[in-house]
């Protein structure tokens, strides 16, 4: 199993394929959280479902100060996207989400510890191995690209209520990238656009928390 390679959204166009498109549902991501016993990935799974962020390239190297609790921001850093100007770091939002496992595993973990995954320091192939033995747990396979595609996933969701620029921003990527490699459409978006239409056209649309960490403001 290989993790997400980081340059894959900066490929020529003709690359594109989008046959192993998959959208992770929150129902799903859900049942993941709820028998994932280990604080730690728990807190890694919210931060590329929710966060949208790239495993393992940005997770690795995130630290505890980078989560500005007091801001409601986490940055994030790309070091394989350097040789990007202005891709090197960006800031997304502690979407509550993804902020109340982050607080558990800080309430959990070594006050001395500067990073925020010590324990998943490993190749990306160790996580997701990680990730599938959830999966069967719950009775599930394990999705095509499970890295990217929950990444893609709550992108897609973002753009269905903000602006392509500030969603692109937050991802790390343009407003062409998001949708040539990573909007996607899944079978509610065509329910529910057909449901708000009625067949017309219309011509408009329309837990405890720990203060004790400097860093965390």
């Amino acid at each position: 199993m290989v993790a997400e390679n980081p340059f894959d959204e900066f490929k020529a166009q003709n690359e594109v394929n989008r046959a192993r498109d998959h959208f992770v549902r929150l129902e799903l991501f859900n049942r993941l959280m709820d028998v994932t016993t280990d604080p730690e990935f728990r807190a890694l799974l919210a931060l590329v479902r929710i966060g949208g962020v790239r495993c393992p390239s940005e997770v690795k190297p995130l630290e505890w100060s980078n989560v500005h609790a007091g801001a409601n921001t986490v940055t994030i850093v790309s070091p394989k996207l350097n040789r990007y100007q202005g891709k090197s770091h960006r800031t997304i939002p502690l979407w509550p989400g993804l902020a109340e496992p982050l607080q558990e595993w800080w309430d959990r973990c070594d006050d001395c510890q500067p990073l925020v995954f010590p324990n998943h320091q490993c190749s990306g192939s160790a996580i997701t191995g990680k990730l599938q033995r959830l999966c069967r747990r719950i009775g599930e396979p394990l999705w095509a690209k499970p890295w990217q595609n929950m990444r893609a996933s709550r992108e897609t969701e973002l753009l269905e209520s903000h602006p392509i620029h500030k969603v692109a921003d937050w991802m790390g990527h343009s407003a062409s990238i998001a949708l040539k490699h990573y909007a996607q459409i899944f079978k509610e978006q065509d329910a529910g656009a057909a449901s708000s239409t009625s067949g017309s056209v219309s011509g408009s649309h329309s837990g405890k928390r720990r203060s004790t960490n400097p860093k965390h403001v």
